[in-house]
């Protein structure tokens, strides 16, 4: 079954993307890469924008749309770049982690 039906349960990374919208954390996010090179200047827009459709597209969709493959490739690819997205803002997260451990291991030991 496809993630577009209401009862499926989405990918458990689709919650901690919101928290993340919420917190501000992709603020700074600059362009998205979501494949074919394709890119979206405002990450934070983008994925805001891409977490309405997807509510949109849970809520208000029809059995009849479920059922249209058209319908059910827009969700499959909407749940895709969402991925791209998660993928980026995970690899900048890495990228920023240690230079902040850093910084606080300097503050600590007064280096």
């Amino acid at each position: 079954m496809s993630l577009f039906y209401r009862n499926d349960a989405l990918p458990p990374w689709i919650p901690e993307l919101r928290e993340r919208l919420q917190r501000g954390e992709l603020r700074e996010l600059g362009a998205v890469d979501v494949g074919g090179g394709f890119e979206l200047p405002d990450g934070e827009e983008a994925v805001r924008a891409m977490l309405e459709a997807l509510d949109r597209y849970r809520a208000h969709a029809s059995v009849r749309d479920q059922l249209d493959p058209v319908t059910r490739a827009r969700m499959e690819l909407l749940l895709h770049d969402l991925e791209r997205v998660r993928q980026q803002v995970d690899a900048e997260r890495m990228v920023h982690r240690p230079r902040a451990a850093l910084e606080t291991w300097t503050t600590q030991n007064g280096a």
